[in-house]
C-alpha cells in the first residue's frame, strides 16, 4: 500500500491507481508500507525493484526516448525520458503510439520496450481502471482503452475537476463522465508590479461568483488598508495601483468580461469618498 495512503485499490471489479497499474508492481507493494524503515530506503535505490515498481505507481512507466531527443515539460525541465502507455498490445508498437502523452518529434519506428518489454501488458479483460498524475489538460475526455480511463485534466492547472459515475459496468461509457469548471484566484502585488515571484493562488472556486466575490473582497481590504482619512477618490485609487493587492481570476466564463481589480477599485474608492463626504 506504500504509505498510510494508498497509491493503488483494487476492489475486484473497479480499480484505481495514482499513475500506473502494472500487475508486477502491484503484486509486489500489495504489502509494503513506507513505515518500513528498509523498504523506504530500498525504494530511495536506483535500480532496485522498489524503486522501479514505486516509480511506475507514482510517476508512470518511462523510456529514453530515441535518437538524443529531449523535450521541455510543463515547468520548463529538460526530460530525456518519456511517459508510455501500460495498456493494451505494445508489441510492434511505434514511438509515437506507445508515448502517453503524446511527445512532439518522436520517429515512427518500431520502439524498443527494454526492460518493460512484456511487464505493461493491461489487458481488455481486466477490471476497468482508472488513474491520474498525467495532467492531460486541454485533451478530450475519454477513456484510453475500453477499460482505461484517467480522470485527471489538469484540475492543478486550471482545468476542470473531473470524475466519473460506474454503475458496474466493464466497458467504460464516455457518457458517465462529469466534468466542473475550476477558476483559479490568483493575487499580484501592485508594488511588484510584473514580478511573478511575487504573485500567490488564494484557491480554487468550482462557482465562478464565488471566486468573484472573493476577489472583490480581496481589493475592500486593500483600499481601507490604504485609505487615510481625507483621501481624495483619486487620492486612493493612486495609492492602491502603487501599493495595493491585485487579484484576477482564470479562465473568465465565456460571454462574461474579465474581472479587472484596478476598475473595481476605482469604483470603490469613489463610493468610498462619496460616503466620507457625506
Amino acid at each position: 500500500m506504500l504509505t498510510t495512503k494508498k497509491k493503488f485499490l483494487d476492489l475486484g471489479d473497479l480499480r484505481v491507481v495514482h499513475a500506473s497499474w502494472v500487475a508486477e508492481d502491484i503484486a509486489y507493494l500489495a504489502d509494503k508500507t513506507l513505515l518500513d524503515r528498509e523498504f523506504l530506503i530500498e525504494a530511495t535505490r536506483r535500480g532496485t525493484q522498489a524503486w522501479h515498481a514505486t516509480g511506475r505507481v507514482l510517476k508512470a512507466a518511462e523510456l529514453k526516448m530515441p535518437d538524443g531527443i529531449v523535450v521541455p515539460d510543463s515547468n520548463g525541465i529538460k526530460r530525456t525520458n518519456m511517459r508510455v502507455r501500460w495498456w493494451g498490445d505494445l508489441a510492434g508498437l511505434s514511438w509515437k503510439e506507445i508515448a502517453f502523452p503524446l511527445v512532439a518529434g518522436l520517429p515512427e519506428g518500431k520502439a524498443e520496450l527494454g526492460d518493460l518489454d512484456g511487464i505493461l501488458a493491461y489487458g481488455p479483460d481486466e477490471p476497468p481502471v482508472f488513474f491520474g498524475h498525467y495532467k492531460l489538460k486541454g485533451y478530450p475526455v475519454a477513456p484510453q482503452a475500453d477499460n482505461v480511463a484517467t480522470l485527471d485534466y489538469g484540475l492543478g492547472h486550471s482545468g476542470p475537476a473531473t470524475a466519473y459515475r460506474w454503475n458496474g459496468e466493464q466497458v467504460i461509457d464516455q457518457e458517465h463522465y462529469v466534468q466542473l469548471p475550476i477558476f483559479q484566484l490568483f493575487v499580484d502585488d501592485n508594488f511588484h508590479y510584473m514580478d511573478e515571484s511575487e504573485r500567490h493562488l488564494v484557491g480554487h472556486f468550482y462557482d465562478y461568483e464565488a471566486a468573484l466575490e472573493r476577489a472583490k473582497r480581496i481589493v475592500n481590504q486593500s483600499l481601507s488598508e490604504n485609505h487615510e482619512e481625507g483621501m481624495s477618490a483619486e487620492e486612493l485609487e493612486g495609492r492602491y495601483r502603487s501599493f495595493g493587492e491585485d487579484p484576477f481570476i482564470i479562465p473568465t466564463p465565456e460571454g462574461r468580461p474579465s474581472f479587472s481589480a484596478w476598475n473595481y477599485a476605482k469604483e470603490r474608492a469613489r463610493e468610498l469618498s462619496t460616503s466620507e463626504d457625506a
